[in-house]
């Protein structure tokens, strides 16, 4: 026979979480033609509805004894309703949901090919570091990477039933496909980017550091052709930032040391004290560099450039100005992000500098602030 129904409803009403989950279905239609029982038989199957006041499904497919095949598409559905769910997770949902489902019985077999997209998802956790225990990134840098440039996640699930499950762990379930969103997340788009990706013991993911010119701020040729595919990836995850810390490094001092020795010898200084220096070495050292101070050319000696390697060893580089050096490379990176690549600049962080094996900028993954 055939089924119709028009204009149903439904309740749902769940009382083992607190407060209790409570929902309803209305304009609920459902429709089978050939309908056949004890067989379990049943063609051109579709149940349509809201729940509860505008999320719409669309349930579609056919059962022949044990086989059969069914397409269930949910629209938009609002999160906050399963915050009861959520809570003993410690966690608390903000949101939208929408579900596409493919659903394959053969005999005691399932195969659903599940692909859920949240929509402007916000999670608050009440337990710190939980999440980043598990998935080796903090909270809101995953929800960062994963986000495209609509600002929805979306997690392909895959659930298989056989004759030896007893039963769907769902949590576990969207668990692993968190898991493996996140790897796909970081390997695909960050291979190119010199991306290091952490192991299975956690870890944040971080990025090799653009290295720069010793006693510079600009970046190495190599570096620089990083920055385009390190804009792209800002461009295909709009929530995602970086936090750029200047480096100096010991490459650094000796290229500094004679910046500070070409100031001084403009300036009309005396050059450091150092042993053995006699009076026309000197004079023709401070020549050199005074020129080059101007902009000129000239050459040294090998004697006077062991000289000047003395002078620039004997140099006291202030501290401020190693850190005024790397600060100006993690800002030079800012800029060329912001201006060449058209990067919001507020979805770029300064950090303190620091002192390292290298000159360069290290860059690390952060949520982007931009309210």
């Amino acid at each position: 026979d055939s089924l119709q129904v028009v204009g149903g409803s439904a309740r749902f009403r769940d009382q083992t979480v607190s407060p209790p989950y409570d929902t309803r279905v209305r304009d609920l239609s459902i429709a089978a033609s050939d309908l056949r029982f004890p067989e379990l038989r049943a063609k051109n199957v579709r149940v349509r509805g809201i729940i509860p006041d505008a999320t719409r499904f669309d349930l579609r497919g056919g059962l022949d004894q044990s086989t059969g095949e069914f397409r269930f598409e949910l629209e938009r559905l609002a999160l906050p309703p399963f915050n009861p769910y959520a809570a003993g997770a410690g966690y608390q949902l903000a949101g939208e949901a929408s579900l596409e489902s493919t659903l394959r019985m053969r005999g005691a077999q399932y195969q659903a090919d599940n692909q859920l997209v949240l929509h402007e998802l916000v999670v608050d956790t009440q337990k710190a570091g939980d999440f980043e225990g598990r998935f080796g990134v903090p909270i809101d840098l995953a929800l960062a990477l994963l986000r495209d440039p609509k600002g929805d996640i979306t997690l392909p699930i895959p659930v298989t039933y056989g004759e030896s499950g007893a039963g769907v762990d769902v949590g576990a379930v969207v668990g692993g496909a968190l898991r493996q969103a996140l790897t796909g997340a970081l390997a695909s788009p960050l291979k190119m980017v010199g991306a290091v990706i952490p192991g299975g013991g956690g870890g944040k993911p971080s990025l090799e550091p653009l290295a720069c010119v010793a006693g510079g701020e600009a970046l190495a040729p190599d570096a620089l052709a990083r920055l385009e595919p390190l804009a792209g990836l800002l461009t295909q995850r709009p929530a995602l930032g970086f936090r750029l810390a200047g480096r100096t490094g010991p490459e650094d001092r000796p290229v500094v040391a004679e910046q500070i020795l070409v100031e001084r010898a403009v300036a009309g200084e005396d050059l450091p004290q150092v042993e053995d220096a006699g009076f026309l070495a000197r004079r023709r050292v401070a020549g050199a560099l005074a020129s080059r101070g101007r902009g000129e050319s000239e050459e040294l000696s090998p004697e006077d450039q062991t000289l000047l390697a003395r002078y620039k060893a004997a140099v006291q580089i202030p501290p401020q100005r190693m850190a005024a050096l790397a600060r100006r490379r993690a800002e030079l990176v800012r800029d060329s992000l912001a201006s060449a690549h058209g990067i919001d600049a507020r979805r770029l962080e300064i950090a303190e500098p620091s002192e390292a094996d290298a000159p360069g900028v290290l860059v690390e993954f952060i949520a982007a602030a931009l309210e």
